[in-house]
Parts: structure tokens; sequence; C-alpha cells
């Protein structure tokens, strides 16, 4: 397994050969760096909770297959609103469905399924549980069973509504990236010198170059 090291130097060699000699590229200090990376992590997860919905309604999918898009739908979704005091880094909050009464009623759905369902065992619909006690008539043998209903996947009529949610919390996190950019940009000018910025170039052309 390679170490935190040996993965950073793995991406800047990937930046180093994705170059094409227009643009000067500059690692930008961890400190300053979190919110762009946590908010780029957020639309990617988004992004693929919105193409695991899609291709959850292809009707070829067995019941394994959909159950597992749909674990995943949630689990994901729900990371992006899930405490991250260990590492400090920004997370959704309910404040950014902005108060839409439908927005927050898909979203407590999906909420309560990754409480309930997926990262714990709790108490809910999508996951219910029935135990009665069966006697046989004539030898009045007993047996305990539990008859279990289990949710294999989100219902037609919802898909269009997590979807609505999805895309919405999509342009949310863009423009959260978006002011995090520009944050970067004001500090690196207005803390760096030109000699100092020269330091933390990855790849571009030189002086030579131009």
């Amino acid at each position: 397994m390679k170490t935190l090291e040996e993965k950073i130097q793995h991406i800047l060699k990937i930046i180093e050969r994705e170059n094409d000699g227009t643009t000067l590229d500059f690692v930008v200090p961890g400190y300053v760096a979190k919110p762009a990376v946590a908010y780029q992590s957020m639309r990617e997860d988004l992004i693929l909770c919105r193409n695991a919905i899609l291709e959850s309604l292809n009707p070829a999918y067995n019941e394994v297959v959909k159950i597992s898009l749909f674990h995943s739908v949630v689990v994901i979704y729900g990371k992006c609103f899930t405490d991250s005091t260990h590492s400090k880094s920004p997370k959704l909050e309910i404040s950014d469905l902005g108060g839409d009464k439908d927005l927050l009623k898909s979203h407590k759905e999906i909420m309560d399924m990754r409480h309930n369902l997926v990262a714990h065992r709790g108490s809910i619909e999508h996951d219910l549980g029935f135990t009665y006690l069966s006697l046989d008539a004539k030898t009045l043998a007993r047996q305990v069973r539990v008859k279990q209903i289990r949710k294999k996947g989100f219902k037609i009529e919802d898909y269009k509504r997590y979807l609505i949610l999805i895309d919405y919390l999509i342009d949310v996190v863009e423009k959260k990236f978006a002011k995090a950019a520009a944050k970067i940009w004001t500090h690196l000018l207005e803390n760096f010198k030109p000699e100092q910025l020269a330091l933390l170039k990855i790849a571009g052309p030189t002086n030579e170059e131009k």
C-alpha cells in the first residue's frame, strides 16, 4: 500500500503530465486548500449518487445489484452531511437546502434511511420485521419466526424527487467551491511574494520557453 507521500507524488506527476505548456500550475498549501478539496469531493459524491439512481432503473439488474446501488446512494449522500470533526473539513448543512419543504422532505427520507437502515440497525419502515410464534396444531411443536420486509430500492415515484434534491445540492457545492477557490487566489496573492510562489510551481513553461 502506498504511503500518503507516495500518493501525493503520484498526483503531482499526473498534473505534470497533463500540463500542455500553456498554464503555470502551483501547489496550494494544505491549510487553505482543504475547503476546495472537500467541496470538489462532495460534488463527485453527489454526481455518483445521481448516476447510481439512474443506473438502478435498469430492469436488467437483479436484486443484489439494485440493493447495492440503493445502499450506495444512501451512504454516499449521507457522507456529505455527516460530522467531520476529526478532519475539520466542511460539510453540507440543513440550511443549504434553503428552507424548501420539498427538498427538506426528500433529504430527511434519505438521512433516515442512512441512520436507521444502512449505517445502524434501527427501527424503520424500510427494514420492517414482524415476529410471530408458530405452533404445530398436532404436535404442539413451537417455532419462533420472523417475517421481514426489506427495502430493495427506491420507489419509482421517489426517483424524480431525489434527483431534484441531488441536482440542487450539486449547484450549491459548485458555488461553495467557487468561493473557496476565490479565497485561495486572494490568499496566495496577499501572502506570497513572487519568489515564494515560484517555489510552489508544479508544471508549466519556464522563462527559457517563453
